[in-house]
């Protein structure tokens, strides 16, 4: 049964999207979003033997999960264009709070701790406008929304930080979206995807880098930075399945992105 369970549960971060592996308080654990046989959403904590340790309910369909630099703390975020925001306590295995996106916002899927846990950045959409935007939440008390920040483009999706802690990294899918019509993409003739880079302090733009030219419906959706500053990057397109858009970036440091084609 313990193998069932763990069968079950990996399956589901297969289908339904990302999850997350970490060193908890009893080894290794995984954090996911799934859903059951009767439509029902959960934000699932269990172990290497497929032990269940918390099954959260979700109003909706999750998408990203970030944790906090010390492990205690997960964020589980609604899928585009949803307006929650779960916060997990992975020690003692419990909610700590269920937050809903202000009015005239909508999450867009990721969020990142700042290095000391004590503030979450999550991409939203300023859904009148189509502006992107960064809110800013304090978690001393539960989840409180302090402020925001332009993500300095449209449609940001993921954010990462870097290393020193100073700098958010910010996938911006150049995709605008509107709840009214949720999956829906309204700009794909103008879309413009950029990689921003915003000081976290004053939201001032430090760097940007666009996607290609020659393929203006690629679309920047994931992110990842290492220690020495080092971004990869991750790509949909939006154009003809017959063509064949680089769809992974490299930028090492400040020097131009590397853009890869899968080989022919």
């Amino acid at each position: 049964m313990q193998r069932r369970r763990f069968l079950q549960a990996t399956m589901a971060a297969c289908v339904l999207g990302p999850s997350r592996v970490f060193a908890g308080a009893h080894g290794q654990q995984f954090l996911s979003c799934r859903s059951d046989a009767h439509g029902r959403f959960f934000a699932t904590l269990f172990d290497s033997q497929g032990e269940i340790l918390l099954d959260a309910p979700l109003p909706g369909r999750g998408h990203g999960i970030c944790i906090a630099p010390d492990g205690r703390h997960a964020a589980v975020f609604a899928r585009r264009p949803g307006d929650f925001m779960l916060l997990l306590d992975l020690v003692d295995a419990r909610i700590v709070a269920m937050h809903r996106s202000p009015t005239a916002r909508h999450f867009y899927g990721h969020g990142v701790f700042s290095t000391d846990g004590s503030l979450l950045y999550a991409t939203e959409n300023a859904f009148a406008t189509g502006e992107g935007r960064i809110g800013i939440y304090e978690l001393a008390h539960g989840v409180t929304r302090v402020g925001e920040i332009d993500s300095q483009g449209v449609g940001p999706h993921e954010v990462v930080l870097s290393a020193d802690g100073e700098t958010l990294v910010v996938a911006n899918g150049g995709i605008r979206t509107h709840p009214d019509r949720p999956r829906a993409k309204l700009n794909l003739d103008t879309m413009q995807s950029t990689l921003s880079y915003i000081d976290r302090r004053t939201g001032r733009l430090v760097d940007s880098v666009a996607a290609p030219r020659s393929w203006q419906r690629l679309s920047i959706r994931h992110i990842d930075i290492n220690a020495a500053g080092d971004v990869a990057i991750a790509m949909q397109y939006e154009g003809s399945k017959r063509e064949r858009p680089p769809l992974i970036g490299i930028r090492r440091g400040g020097e131009p992105v590397q853009w890869l084609h899968a080989p022919a």
